[in-house]
């Protein structure tokens, strides 16, 4: 089936790199459950704007589960080794988070609740249909300059897209520099793989020229130093920020993980006074890691650096909640392989490794992080421990 070329950037898969929405529709047309006429209108209908017609998708396919149930349902045991096998492999797609969420909804209702249990089967078929193969991001490319957003130091924009969407740029000409884009995208592909709420993470090409217009000569200035790749996350409208009194709200292991994924990766910035989170759709979502990882600003032994406590942690936002430590260190070491580590790192662009003499070349410097990462993994008892202790400082 062949994709139209309006919009085809935005519908590739970010795992096998198919055109997402075009793959599916095709499934459906080989398997018999559509013709292919149903496909292309399905397609059509819908590619204008993948990521917000998810919805209409699922009902069409709502539909057609009740009309021939045979070829669509999973068991509830399939289901299960679904949501486990995926866990394992370090699946961290939307529709991973999704089935997770729809499960306890759905066992919460003792099983009763038939829209979850429909909406579970549809999300792992999605899972089966994307079946990842490495861990990939987009790249785009500015065409607007939207707004400057006053409330960070680095000064990050909100900027459209050449897919139609709006995007919060961070600048590499600003504040650390590209090591705080490395450590934005490290961090945030972590907390994906962690099953963490995270926007999506793009790289973004900037044209200096877009700063023209733009009467601050700061900004001006900030554009023109960022020329070539940037990074960008998925601006998300409406939402408002997390309060600090809100943290007693949280499930205890969400707010362990995030705790947990907090020391691992160093972030000094999820405080009661910059919690760095936000409330979007009633789902909370981590944003800016760019102060995580702060061991690359500084010369010498790396590797002795990943065993530090992080005595940081006792000032978290979601300390005093953060109950379940042990049990998620155990949960969340599992789902972060070697294989997975070094994807990640593979995803860092070579024009954001600067020159430093402690390395030979970029390759020594990728080897850093993902040996850094690795080695801060195996002894997690360190910094799981300082958090256990300095929350019992606290209740």
């Amino acid at each position: 089936m062949k994709p139209l070329q309006n919009g085809t950037r935005r519908l590739r898969c970010r795992f096998c790199g198919k055109f997402a929405l075009t793959h599916f529709c095709s499934q459906m047309s080989q398997q018999g459950i559509w013709t292919r006429e149903q496909a292309l209108r399905s397609w059509a209908s819908s590619a204008t704007n993948w990521r917000r017609n998810c919805c209409s998708l699922f009902d069409r396919w709502l539909l057609l589960a009740r009309l021939r149930p045979s070829a669509f349902f999973l068991t509830l045991p399939e289901i299960l080794f679904s949501i486990n096998h995926s866990a394992e492999c370090g699946v961290h797609h939307a529709f991973f988070n999704l089935v997770e969420c729809h499960y306890l909804e759905l066992k919460s209702s003792g099983m009763r609740n038939n829209r979850c249990f429909y909406m579970i089967n549809y999300y792992i078929l999605m899972l089966l249909f994307f079946k990842r193969r490495r861990i990939m991001i987009r790249t785009i490319i500015a065409t607007r300059y939207v707004t400057p957003l006053r409330e960070g130091g680095s000064l990050p924009a909100i900027v459209e897209a050449d897919d139609d969407g709006l995007y919060v740029l961070k600048f590499r000409g600003a504040g650390q520099g590209p090591k705080a884009l490395i450590a934005e995208l490290v961090a945030g592909e972590l907390a994906r793989v962690l099953a963490l709420p995270v926007p999506e993470i793009v790289c973004m090409e900037l044209d200096p020229a877009l700063g023209r217009s733009e009467p601050d000569f700061e900004v001006q200035a900030l554009i023109k130093a960022s020329a070539g790749l940037n990074l960008a996350l998925d601006y998300l409208p409406g939402s408002v920020a997390f309060d600090a009194l809100d943290a007693d709200k949280l499930d205890p292991l969400l707010a362990s993980s995030i705790v947990w994924f907090d020391a691992y990766v160093t972030n000094v910035d999820r405080t009661p006074r910059n919690t760095n989170m936000l409330w979007w759709h009633k789902r909370l979502m981590l944003i800016d890691h760019g102060a995580a990882l702060y061991f690359h600003h500084i010369e010498g032994d790396y590797l002795e650096r990943s065993r530090i406590s992080f005595s940081s942690i006792k000032g978290h936002v979601l300390l005093p909640v953060a109950s379940a430590l042990a049990e998620v260190d155990a949960l969340l070491k599992s789902r972060l392989s070697p294989a997975v580590l070094q994807d990640i790192v593979n995803l860092i662009p070579e024009s954001w490794l600067e020159q430093n003499a402690q390395f030979a070349d970029s390759a020594a410097q990728r080897m850093a992080y993902v040996s850094y990462l690795q080695d801060r993994l195996e002894h997690s008892h360190i910094f799981v421990e300082e958090a256990i202790h300095a929350r019992a400082q606290l209740v």
